[in-house]
């Protein structure tokens, strides 16, 4: 009873917590996907909170506590058995559909680059937002395997950030002519080149 009380109440905590920044994160990189995405693909982040189907919405409700322990209790016994406690944040889940279907199963290498990346934007507005400091932001060979209009969307949102590194080891698609204001480095027999 002691655990499933302390459960309940930092599960509530973490839930609620959970929920908010996620659709703050979603509402984010759906815009940056937009922005990257040529295709017009919608980007949705799903909160998945690991709750019985009664308390689906449960991190916006105010008893949620008192709720979560309820059902911790009522699935004790089977918990035990399965040598797990199946309910609670520990066990959430995050879906990023595209078009309303699962990124991950559906999506092309390209696609699920561009969720990767809008999900990172997202991230640096949502930090600069709430701490007044942007974040560096680091694209580590983010441009291979990306046609050319893919490309030139992600360079013109990586423009768009404060600080942002960017890596690649095809010098094709980091040319001057590509980031012509960026400062180049080279890493030549393990010694680093300023161009």
């Amino acid at each position: 009873e002691f655990w499933d009380d302390e459960a309940a109440t930092a599960g509530a905590v973490v839930l609620a917590a959970r929920a908010e920044a996620l659709s703050a994160l979603g509402a984010q990189a759906g815009e940056r996907y937009a922005e990257l995405s040529p295709g017009g693909e919608r980007l949705e982040i799903s909160y998945r909170p690991a709750l019985p189907p009664e308390l689906s919405s449960a991190p916006a409700e105010p008893r949620l506590a008192e709720r979560l322990r309820e059902a911790l209790e009522q699935a004790r016994d089977t918990d035990i058995r399965a040598g797990m406690t199946r309910l609670g944040p520990h066990r959430d889940d995050v879906a990023f559909l595209l078009g309303g279907h699962d990124a991950g199963a559906f999506a092309s290498r390209g696609e699920q680059r561009g969720v990767a990346l809008a999900l990172r934007l997202a991230e640096v507005a949502l930090s600069t937002e709430r701490t007044g400091d942007p974040p560096l932001l680091l694209l580590d060979d983010i441009l291979s395997e990306l046609d050319s209009d893919r490309r030139e969307r992600v360079l013109a949102a990586a423009y768009g950030v404060d600080q942002v590194l960017v890596t690649s080891a095809d010098d094709e698609h980091l040319g001057p002519a590509m980031l012509p204001e960026a400062r180049r480095y080279r890493i030549v027999a393990g010694q680093v080149v300023i161009e």
